[in-house]
């Protein structure tokens, strides 16, 4: 991304050379007023200061996201483990706080708890797998359930179940 900036930034250096001799050459020049040519130093050391903040900025953002400041309870024993919504704002969340669990209501404005548990309730829940896998799976079991009615309907085609005709 930072190439792409400075690269546009480079290639523009010709546009404006051209554009300031078009323009110098057309108008006619003013006695007494002195015309100034392109400072490429002065367009040089704001390409280089542009760059010395985003590689700043870069550096800043890296140093907060490797010390964990930004994360905030990302390294805590602290974890919500479960959630169920009671109401329309309200819903009880599963805490686990160390070696213990903490059932806890949650209201606007009031968090009350309801129950401590010193041996866990619930495991800590694995995430849930990917809709593509959950689907893979349904469309595997859709297709092996219509093969078994596919092979019983055969057989039963098959093997004669009145007996035979006289």
């Amino acid at each position: 991304m930072l190439f792409f900036i400075v690269t546009s930034l480079l290639a523009l250096l010709p546009a404006i050379s051209l554009a300031e001799i078009a323009a110098s050459s057309a108008a006619p020049s003013i006695v007494g007023v002195r015309t100034q040519d392109f400072d490429y130093a002065a367009l040089a050391q704001l390409v280089v200061g542009l760059v010395l903040v985003l590689l700043l900025f870069v550096v800043l953002a890296w140093l907060v996201k490797r010390s964990g400041v930004a994360g905030g309870f990302a390294h805590s024993r602290m974890k919500v483990i479960s959630t169920l919504p009671l109401g329309a704002r309200e819903r009880a969340v599963l805490v686990q706080v160390g070696d213990r669990q903490l059932l806890l209501g949650v209201a606007p404005g009031r968090v009350s708890l309801l129950q401590s548990f010193d041996k866990p309730v619930i495991e800590e829940t694995q995430p849930a797998p990917a809709f593509s896998k959950w689907l893979n799976r349904a469309v595997a079991e859709q297709q092996s359930s219509s093969r078994k009615q596919t092979d019983q309907a055969e057989t039963d085609v098959a093997s004669p179940s009145g007996g035979e005709r006289g």
